[in-house]
């Protein structure tokens, strides 16, 4: 694939050419398979960044990745919380003097 153009229109002529169909019916398509921005950009080759542009032009929004994200944020946070040394997550929780 070329190099892409955040002023051209290499996104839609991609995906016209790859599924056949306009990039608008195709982004639509992957939303109602429930798809996430990552994993369509995994499957058109583009960064998830420019799916997500695109997908605002169209008025589409797909599943955000924030799942695995935030577990792993509330378990980090959960462990330094209970932890018996002072740090960044429990200070605010601690007796002072």
């Amino acid at each position: 694939m070329s190099a892409a153009n955040q002023y051209g229109d290499t996104f839609t002529a991609f995906i016209q050419k790859r599924f056949g169909q306009a990039a608008e019916i195709v982004l639509d398509d992957f939303r109602k398979r429930g798809l996430t921005y990552q994993e369509v950009a995994a499957i058109s080759g583009f960064r998830a960044i420019t799916v997500r542009k695109w997908c605002r032009r169209y008025g589409v929004q797909l599943k955000a990745n924030t799942t695995d994200l935030c577990a792993k944020n509330l378990t980090i946070f959960e462990e330094n919380f209970k932890s018996d040394a002072l740090n960044k997550y429990n200070f605010l929780n601690r007796k002072w003097g």
